[in-house]
């Protein structure tokens, strides 16, 4: 299974949940998803960090990375500096 295969499956979750009959059973099924990607969510962004520091290395601007990325350069400084959000 590749990334664009996981990502499906990601964005399938809410619909195949909300198919789970039993109202218990589909609250304690979200519930556990969501703390799943709230870890996920930490990791991600441990793997995203340095990544941008190296494009900031390799001497793209922020702007640039930004533009990449799909996010403002000021997202970008804080990402490089290590800032959630």
């Amino acid at each position: 299974m590749d990334i664009d295969d996981m990502l499906t499956g990601v964005r399938q979750m809410p619909d195949q949940l909300a198919t789970v009959s039993d109202p218990l059973t589909r609250a304690r099924l979200v519930g556990d998803v969501l703390a799943a990607f709230a870890e996920t969510e930490r990791a991600l962004k441990e793997v995203r960090w340095p990544a941008v520091v190296a494009l900031r290395e390799q001497g793209m601007t922020m702007r640039e990375i930004g533009e990449k990325l799909g996010v403002s350069a000021s997202r970008v400084d804080q990402i490089s500096r290590g800032i959630s959000g």
